[in-house]
């Protein structure tokens, strides 16, 4: 498995490591609801939910960057690339879908 991972180009890793800290902001945001509710932990809630918007926005951008540089850089055909760059695009298409329809 790290053999596999080693082998991978640099914007191949950033589109795993852009989806997995996307969904770590999204799954920060839902798990510190609970803690509006009490006031003296309120603050984790404050603080989770603006770390958890910081991480997701700095990922939207990230993902454009590097969704980019997928689709011009390297050398492969369209067709092997597009799961790398469905991956890479996931934050953007979860703020475009939660624009549109929420």
């Amino acid at each position: 498995m790290i053999y596999i991972f080693t082998k991978l180009q640099w914007t191949k890793k950033s589109a795993i490591l852009i989806f997995g800290i996307a969904f770590f902001a999204v799954l920060l945001k839902w798990t510190t609801k609970p803690f509006r509710i009490n006031f003296e932990l309120r603050w984790i809630y404050e603080y989770g939910q603006l770390i958890s918007t910081y991480l997701f926005f700095g990922c939207v951008l990230w993902s454009l960057i590097n969704t980019v540089i997928l689709n011009y850089d390297t050398k492969e055909k369209f067709n092997k690339k597009v799961i790398w760059i469905l991956i890479s695009s996931s934050p953007i298409l979860y703020l475009t879908l939660n624009i549109f329809i929420g």
